[in-house]
């Protein structure tokens, strides 16, 4: 088997495997850009049956989220550190 013929098999295999690491990312349907929702946090006041819910999405970098409450005001993006501290402060 010649090189060339090795270099081909080679490009065919991480084709291979690219594509198959695309299917399992559409399979498990993961967030991947700025601006796709995570999840929701939710939190409800027994005292007041009050109910607040947070959509958190991924922030300009991967590390990074923006918090947008039921209003549709978003926050600027942060890291988990921030946002937990903040809700500390309205859940106390």
């Amino acid at each position: 088997m010649g090189i060339a013929s090795q270099k081909a098999q080679a490009q065919r295999r991480m084709a291979e495997i690219d594509h198959r690491a695309l299917a399992e990312i559409e399979i498990q349907n993961l967030p991947r850009r700025k601006g796709d929702a995570l999840g929701c946090l939710q939190w409800t006041d027994f005292r007041t049956g009050q109910v607040r819910r947070w959509v958190v999405r991924i922030g300009d970098r991967s590390d990074r989220i923006t918090v947008e409450s039921p209003s549709g005001q978003a926050s600027p993006s942060h890291g988990w550190t921030w946002f937990l501290t903040q809700l500390r402060k309205h859940l106390s």
